[in-house]
């Protein structure tokens, strides 16, 4: 029975990190729309500022896998510096990390 319990407790864990993966990519997302806006008006700098910090607690959250964290690190820290070119690279390598965790854990 321990053995399944732990089986059990594993793959929930999976789920949620996978889970969690994918609004980790959501809410960088929106942080990116709002420091690269489509539309001259944009977002306000408080919505800026909300979005920032929603992507930045989901970033920090343990059940994230390393590589996730690390790679929404190098995401946030590009648009931080509102580097356009190097945050679009880091958003594609995250959206492939998350894709590949996605992959790993089916």
């Amino acid at each position: 029975m321990a053995k399944f319990n732990a089986a059990h407790q594993a793959a929930h864990d999976r789920g949620f990190a996978e889970g969690l993966s994918h609004g980790l990519l959501l809410g960088v997302a929106q942080y990116e729309a709002a420091v690269f806006p489509s539309s001259p008006d944009g977002v306000t700098a408080e919505e800026r500022a909300a979005r920032r910090t929603y992507a930045y607690r989901i970033a920090a959250q343990d059940a994230l896998p390393e590589t996730i964290r690390l790679q929404a690190a190098r995401v946030l820290a590009a648009l931080d510096e509102e580097e356009r070119d190097r945050a679009r690279e880091a958003m594609q390598e995250l959206s492939l990390a998350v894709r590949e965790q996605e992959r790993f854990t089916r």
